[in-house]
């Protein structure tokens, strides 16, 4: 190997917008995870809680179109 090879436009391409939408998809379905599985320091929301908080968050924390 002659050098490391570095993340930059020429490994991620031209569009990241690709990238980005998956980063916010990936935000989505951890907060999700998160929220409806036991934890030992809490217990798991219902499905309906998580879901209307990440309703309540979209335009917030969330993108709105991908949330829906």
């Amino acid at each position: 190997m002659k050098s490391h090879t570095q993340m930059d436009a020429e490994i991620l391409g031209s569009d990241s917008s690709a990238l980005l939408n998956l980063a916010r998809i990936v935000a989505i379905v951890d907060t999700f995870n998160t929220l409806t599985m036991t934890r030992p320091y809490k217990h798991a929301w219902l499905v309906a809680d998580a879901i209307n908080l990440l309703k309540k968050e979209a335009g917030s924390h969330f993108e709105p179109e991908l949330v829906k």
